[in-house]
């Protein structure tokens, strides 16, 4: 697990010095726009929530300066969030419901549905 979330936060740091060096380029680009610099955080921002969720915090600490002006979990970019999140857990192995991340596809309702059954064995 530590060596996880050491290679998780050096991808964060490039990604960091990546997503800086785009913004500067902003101003030379017609209205401001710098292509990949959008993926570029949408991807820091699921590496850094799944690297805080492995490290034991809520969704709801991650995300306190969202809670003014909360998002609706039905739109695009946060279903998106949740199902690229839960995907990461997916190939871990982890059991993620608790941390509040849920996605619907095919092979997460699988692995929730066995652990649902083995719970009740249980």
């Amino acid at each position: 697990m530590k060596e996880l979330l050491a290679t998780l936060k050096t991808e964060l740091k490039v990604l960091a010095s990546e997503i800086r060096a785009l913004k500067k380029t902003r101003k030379q680009c017609a209205n401001g726009y710098v292509s990949k610099l959008a993926i570029y955080q949408f991807e820091f921002r699921t590496k850094h929530i799944f690297r805080c969720l492995l490290r034991g915090r809520t969704l709801q600490q991650i995300e306190s300066s969202r809670l003014v002006n909360p998002p609706l979990i039905t739109s695009y970019p946060e279903i998106q969030l949740h199902v690229s999140v839960s995907h990461s857990y997916l190939q871990l192995g982890v059991d993620y419901h608790y941390r509040g991340i849920y996605c619907h596809c095919a092979s997460c309702r699988k692995v929730r549905d066995e652990q649902t059954r083995c719970d009740n064995q249980a």
